[in-house]
């Protein structure tokens, strides 16, 4: 799970609750079973509202990434599933081509799917990511209309190869190039409170005790 406030372009702006939305999530999942390593850095409210976590937490770096990952692919066995969650800053390049924020770098949508998705030994691949322009980190630029699904999923399928990977499903904050928002009210990001609710039930349409995507969709 990363939650990274931090811009790499200064005219974007620090976010407030990326690192909230992180722990947040942390807490859900660690809840439900999930083994989780939080890469973030906590603002001065967030460690006063975390202060559990501040001890687990580690620099939401693409180098730590990279470390982190060694280290849970090779403790994760056939059966697991796993789940790579990002909150904060998203842009698409002229090429069309996602990425999300870290402190270090940018990680493109081309090295999400070689670094992160590929050498996962788990059974299933869930990825979410809360940022503008979350489409493009599984799509490119015009691949589907904005509110398209079907298109979209064909194009999470087409593109980097992802056809490869059947056992990968994902959620993103966004539908084409678009904005997301935090709220104050909620001291989070819209989406994050939204699929946070999904999660803890609130989309169990069928009350299995089970929330699949279609259900959160």
């Amino acid at each position: 799970v990363v939650g990274n406030n931090v811009p790499l372009d200064s005219e974007l702006g620090t976010l407030n609750y990326a690192d909230d939305d992180a722990a947040r999530l942390t807490e859900l999942l660690s809840a439900n079973g999930v083994e989780v390593r939080l890469l973030s850095v906590f603002d001065a409210d967030t460690q006063r509202l975390y202060p559990e976590l501040l001890e687990q937490t580690r620099a939401p770096t693409k180098r730590e990434l990279t470390r982190t990952l060694s280290e849970v692919f090779g403790r994760m066995d056939s059966d697991s599933e796993f789940y790579f969650v990002f909150a904060g800053h998203g842009q698409v390049r002229d090429t069309g081509q996602g990425e999300i924020q870290f402190l270090d770098g940018a990680l493109t949508r081309a090295e999400l799917y070689r670094d992160v998705i590929e050498p996962s030994p788990a059974a299933f691949n869930h990825l979410i990511i809360d940022a503008c322009n979350a489409y493009f980190m599984v799509a490119a630029r015009g691949a589907a209309a904005a509110g398209d699904y079907r298109s979209l999923v064909r194009s999470f399928v087409a593109q980097e190869s992802l056809d490869r990977f059947p056992n990968t499903g994902g959620l993103g904050a966004t539908v084409g190039d678009a904005e997301v928002h935090e709220w104050s009210k909620i001291l989070s990001g819209v989406f994050s409170h939204q699929l946070r609710s999904a999660l803890s039930g609130a989309a169990d349409a069928d009350r299995d005790g089970r929330v699949d995507y279609n259900e959160v969709e």
